[in-house]
């Protein structure tokens, strides 16, 4: 039964889950699956992989509780085991695209807008617009997924570093260089303010 379980954190319910609660691991499924799917969607994989890695991810989980470890976020425990199920999947061609090379930066990511967005862009300036997709389109797959991580899922560096398995140091230094890039394009105040109701915050 879940009565109750809603209202928990995420931590006692991820205790309660590690103690064979299969209902606490449903309610944690609820919590994230659609931010789970929108970030898995970023690397380019079609809906239907995407879903299947997220039901694998849970279906592992389900099948082995005491042998998962104590997390300080489960948020951050998710998205960095779903993005390992992405990229080994992406190691194989799907749909025409390879998703990732020998080069760790070489993978696919869309730093993309959702369709509540892209409302927002079409009543913003055409010229505004164009800058967002200018300023976006020279980072790196790697720069874009952080700031994805970054201002669409509030995560801090030290998170993302624990997702993306790089050191702290590597994700100060890449963010620093992707809001230098992004800056050179968007030097307006008002279109810094867009990309910050767009999700693309860069303050």
């Amino acid at each position: 039964m879940k009565n109750g379980l809603p209202q928990l954190t995420d931590e006692a319910l991820w205790n309660l889950y590690r103690q064979g609660n299969e209902a606490a691991l449903a309610v944690v499924y609820e919590r994230y699956v659609k931010r789970l799917y929108a970030y898995g969607r970023k690397f380019g994989a079609e809906a239907g992989l995407v879903k299947d890695c997220i039901q694998d991810l849970f279906a592992e989980l389900l099948s082995k509780p005491q042998a998962v470890s104590q997390t300080p976020s489960v948020q951050n425990y998710l998205l960095k085991a779903l993005r390992r199920k992405l990229l080994a999947k992406s190691r194989k061609s799907l749909s025409g695209h390879v998703f990732l090379s020998a080069d760790p930066d070489e993978y696919l990511f869309e730093l993309i807008p959702s369709p509540e967005q892209e409302l927002i862009i079409a009543q913003t300036a055409q010229e505004d617009c164009r800058r967002v997709q200018e300023a976006i389109g020279k980072l790196t797959k790697r720069q874009q997924e952080i700031i994805y991580l970054k201002f669409y899922h509030d995560l801090d560096n030290h998170s993302i570093a624990e997702v993306m398995s790089l050191t702290y140091q590597a994700v100060c230094n890449l963010v620093s260089k992707a809001v230098k890039a992004i800056r050179k394009v968007l030097s307006n105040p008002a279109t810094l303010l867009a990309l910050l109701h767009l999700g693309y915050d860069i303050a």
